[in-house]
């Protein structure tokens, strides 16, 4: 079977839909990532993401973003980030290079960039170097792609029923910027070419120039504050510095003391509700993220995915009436499930407290991937580090 990679994504032979087509293409990657055979958990959420992608309409544009990503990265020398927002949760973004972070790895969740409920439409935003973004936005130009403007993407698609409008929005990142000058830098003077996809991400050197804070000129861990932190976190895994990441922020700075307290065994983790620490366990018993409040809410009151969904937005956006009805809802489903409506007004408080302030963990994961590979390049090749 052949396959000509043009923007318009014209089906290749042997193939009768998009479907069909990304489907294909998905566990061809698959297998290159984990082997052959496919161990039964990634089979399995790859085949639960492809089916929520064709029945919500999206099979032709990830097959796009596919088309997109690799061509700026492979023919237009583009520095593509890891990802951003919820497409970090999608599996198949992963397996075709759309995104670099592994959502199994990081417990990253599907339902954030497609709600199966709603079967809502995509909207992605890419990051790449400033460079390479005007080699991408003139190869789309070229390929007569509509621009909306400077350097958004409408791709549509014609159906009998509806009208579809898919919309990609590239966005220039200093940071990528930085380390691809980084990068240009090391190849001139060593005559190395470093490949970011390939550095270990538990590299000693790399966590002692976290641990002592040197951190200046490092994207998103650059702050007086945050290296004051790093210190006393020591921080020795890269769901530390996640988690660091997420929580230097109003509020939630609030909130590290205790974590660092009880990271350290200094304060006892303690839940509402013991079965709750199967979602909190790796943020020491703290609301860090917004998965863990969606997941929350399906575990001790049955919410569905998209009440749960509703959930989230009610709380995180302060919509006082909408929040109301779905604090009911919680309340009756917990005290079916057997708590105490005095434990569930509890957790309601926290959440309410906590949840506008919570993060999407696909995005602050992708975030924190590209802070650790500009500290890994800082730790070993300091001389080229220049940004």
């Amino acid at each position: 079977m052949t396959y000509k990679e043009e923007v318009e994504l014209t089906n290749p032979e042997g193939f009768s839909n998009d479907a069909g087509y990304l489907e294909h293409l998905t566990f061809h990657k698959a297998k290159l990532i984990y082997g052959y055979p496919i161990p039964e958990d990634v089979d399995d959420r790859l085949q639960f993401e492809l089916e929520i992608i064709e029945k919500s309409g999206n099979s032709k544009y990830l097959l796009f973003l596919y088309n997109l990503v690799n061509t700026a990265q492979k023919e237009l020398g583009a520095l593509i980030g890891p990802g951003r927002g919820s497409i970090g949760g999608s599996l198949v973004a992963y397996c075709l290079g759309i995104t670099k972070v592994d959502p199994l790895k990081h417990d990253l969740l599907f339902e954030r960039c497609i709600n199966p409920d709603i079967l809502s439409h995509l909207e992605v935003w890419i990051d790449v170097d400033k460079e390479g973004l005007s080699a991408i936005l003139d190869w789309l130009k070229e390929k007569h792609v509509k621009m909306i403007d400077k350097d958004t993407i409408i791709f549509e698609d014609e159906s009998d029923k509806e009208k579809w409008q898919f919309v990609t929005k590239l966005v220039a990142k200093n940071a990528l910027s930085e380390i691809k000058t980084v990068l240009s830098n090391i190849k001139q003077t060593q005559g190395i070419d470093v490949n970011l996809d390939d550095i270990p991400i538990d590299d000693p050197q790399t966590f002692a120039l976290f641990q002592k804070g040197d951190t200046d000129d490092v994207f998103c861990f650059d702050y007086y504050g945050m290296q004051e932190w790093l210190k006393y976190l020591h921080p020795t895994t890269f769901n530390d510095l996640v988690i660091l990441n997420a929580m230097f922020c109003p509020v939630m700075l609030d909130y590290i003391p205790q974590m660092l307290q009880r990271r350290s065994g200094k304060e006892k983790i303690e839940h509402p509700i013991p079965a709750m620490e199967k979602y909190l366990q790796e943020t020491y018993g703290i609301l860090v993220y917004q998965e863990q409040l969606i997941l929350l809410s399906r575990l001790i009151a049955d919410f569905t995915r998209d009440e749960s969904d509703m959930l989230f937005h009610a709380i995180n956006q302060k919509q006082k009436d909408e929040s109301t009805v779905l604090k009911h809802k919680f309340i009756e489903g917990g005290e079916r499930n057997g708590y105490e409506k005095e434990t569930l007004e509890r957790i309601w408080t926290i959440w309410e407290e906590i949840g506008p302030h919570s993060h999407n963990k696909s995005h602050i994961v992708c975030l924190t991937l590209i802070a650790y590979q500009m500290a890994y390049l800082k730790a070993h090749y300091p001389k080229e580090f220049i940004v």
